[in-house]
């Protein structure tokens, strides 16, 4: 599927398979900027800044902190830097990008509380230069 992007609703994807690092982990190829799925899938979001940004915000924070919640304000600083937006905006930019991911394949791994997003931490997750 190849859309036009602008905004995370209409996000360009190319999937591609391939095996992860690990079994049952997420794996984050930083260079391509390509993600590779438990399942084996890759998804490459190397033309989707958007929703690369915020999900490598996730990811540093999973690494970081497992299951530690990840604020809306500081998913929006992450994927629109330098972008002054209402709170309301910003968290339906966020809710907006969080649901394509999903999509993407990426719904039983993103995780949401009133206080913010995180990645699983049942699943493993690394990064990858």
């Amino acid at each position: 599927m190849t859309l036009d992007m602008h905004t995370p609703a209409r996000a360009s994807v190319s999937i591609r398979a391939a095996a992860p690092a690990t079994t049952a982990s997420l794996c984050l190829a930083l260079a391509e900027r390509v993600v590779y799925l438990p399942d084996g899938s890759a998804l490459a979001l190397a033309r989707n800044p958007v929703l690369w940004a915020l999900l490598r915000k996730l990811a540093d924070e999973r690494l970081a902190a497992p299951g530690r919640c990840v604020a809306v304000t500081e998913l929006v600083a992450a994927a629109w830097p330098g972008e002054r937006v209402s709170p309301h905006s910003g968290a339906r930019r966020v809710y907006t990008a969080v649901c394509t991911l999903r999509k993407m394949g990426l719904r039983a791994l993103i995780r949401r509380t009133q206080r913010g997003y995180f990645l699983d931490v049942e699943v493993g997750a690394e990064l990858r230069a």
